[in-house]
C-alpha cells in the first residue's frame, strides 16, 4: 500500500489528467482500503467508462457482489467473454493479484449475493469447475471472488 502513502502527489496528477489506470488504482484504494464505497465506485466507473478492461472486470464483480446483477453482467459483457474467455481470464488474474495485497476485502453481503445469484442461475452444471456457459458465467465469477475475499486476512 506504498502507493497510498508515498505517492499521493502522483496519484493526484494521474486523476487530474484522467489517467484510466490512475482512476482504477484510486478506486481500489478508496473502496477497499479507505472504505469509501462512493469515491471508490466513482473512480472505478471512470476507469471502466474510459475503456480500462480491469475496471470493467472489477466494476462488474462489485456490482454482482452488491446484488446489482444486471449492471454487473453488463460490465462483464464488455469483455466479450462469450466469444473468447482469455480477456476475462487475464483481467481476473490481474485484479486478483492486485487485491491480494489488501487485507480485509470481504463483506458479508458478498456471500449473500453469491447465494442469491446461485438461485437465479439456470445451469445444472454451475458447480462443475470445468464447465462454463452463458447461464453460469456470472455466478462462477462472483463465487471465485467471494472465495478469494474470504481467504484474505481480515
Amino acid at each position: 500500500m506504498e502507493f497510498l502513502t508515498k505517492h499521493k502527489r502522483l496519484r493526484e496528477e494521474c486523476l487530474k489528467h484522467g489517467n484510466l489506470e490512475g482512476h482504477y488504482i484510486e478506486g481500489i484504494l478508496q473502496f477497499f482500503v479507505e472504505k469509501d464505497k462512493n469515491k471508490g465506485f466513482f473512480d472505478l466507473r471512470q476507469a471502466a467508462i474510459g475503456g480500462y478492461r480491469d475496471g470493467w472486470y472489477l466494476s462488474g464483480l462489485l456490482m454482482l457482489a452488491l446484488e446489482r446483477f444486471y449492471k454487473g453482467e453488463k460490465y462483464l459483457d464488455k469483455l466479450q467473454w462469450k466469444t473468447n474467455l482469455s480477456v476475462s481470464d487475464h483481467c481476473k488474474a490481474r485484479v486478483m493479484k492486485t487485491l491480494s495485497t489488501i487485507c480485509g476485502i470481504m463483506n458479508a453481503g458478498y456471500y449473500t449475493a453469491m447465494v442469491n445469484l446461485e438461485c437465479l442461475t439456470k445451469c445444472d452444471q454451475k458447480n462443475s469447475s470445468n464447465h462454463i456457459c452463458d447461464a453460469c458465467y456470472y455466478y462462477k465469477q462472483l463465487k471465485e471472488f467471494v472465495v478469494f475475499a474470504m481467504n484474505q486476512y481480515n
